[in-house]
């Protein structure tokens, strides 16, 4: 068992340290369209079953040209899976990650560097804690409800958008069992980060995400919520002790 966590940490620990400028390890996947100290401008394009190593970009944005089915391989060695509409904009935190085009469609994409913008040089803890957050919406769709579960602290209280009260984590699983009883499927989209902040043993995560309730015919209408949780490590585990949910305000028309 020690030697299984060793290894872990050490690949690791190399692959963040050798994440590189995926212009230099994959320039068959990339080119420059422009380049000043202000920005950089890349197009991307990869087909059906290539696969891109590890690699870091600063923050930016991401214009896709074409939609595919993308698995993104993290540091830790935690995989995923996102689907990239087609004419989708969307904003890059700074990120290391490997890639591979698991669909059937080739990705092609604009990328947007900016240099100003600091480095994907995020501490082992906010990484961790990014990856318990998509972990936390996987185990929803998968409706892996002990999963689910071993993520609260056992004197957690929050308050769900979908509770008139603040809830304890007896009660954290309700708002899964209330639709799934009713024959619905959760399908998670996007989760789009906003901020971290880590401070010793305690964290406060923000973001948004974008899930349905599916029926039987996969119709079901497409809601965005912004989360925040309250993180506490104890004995080298993050548990959420804290956090609260509402739905994201309608834009003005």
């Amino acid at each position: 068992m020690k030697t299984t966590i060793l290894a872990a940490l050490l690949a690791l620990l190399y692959a963040t340290a050798h994440a590189q400028d995926p212009v230099k390890t994959s320039p068959q996947y990339y080119k420059v369209l422009l380049e000043n100290e202000q920005v950089r401008v890349l197009e991307y394009r990869l087909k059906p079953g290539e696969k891109e190593p590890m690699h870091s970009h600063p923050a930016g944005i991401v214009h896709i040209l074409r939609g595919a089915k993308l698995k993104v391989t993290h540091p830790d060695g935690k995989t995923e899976e996102r689907p990239a509409a087609t004419g989708e904009t969307i904003w890059r935190e700074p990120t290391i990650h490997a890639l591979e085009n698991v669909g059937e469609s080739e990705a092609r994409a604009i990328a947007i560097d900016l240099k100003t913008a600091k480095p994907a040089q995020t501490s082992n803890d906010e990484e961790t804690l990014w990856n318990l957050e998509r972990a936390y919406w996987r185990y929803v769709q998968d409706n892996d409800l002990s999963s689910y579960a071993n993520l609260w602290h056992e004197r957690f209280l929050g308050w769900p958008s979908v509770s008139p009260t603040p809830v304890h984590k007896d009660h954290i699983t309700d708002w899964i069992t209330a639709q799934t009883s009713k024959g619905l499927v959760f399908k998670s989209g996007e989760l789009k980060p906003a901020s971290i902040q880590v401070t010793g043993d305690t964290a406060t995560v923000y973001y948004w995400i974008a899930f349905k309730w599916v029926d039987k015919a996969g119709h079901g209408p497409a809601y965005t919520l912004r989360i925040t949780h309250a993180w506490l490590k104890t004995g080298g585990d993050w548990r959420i002790i804290g956090g609260m949910s509402m739905p994201e305000p309608e834009k003005a028309k």
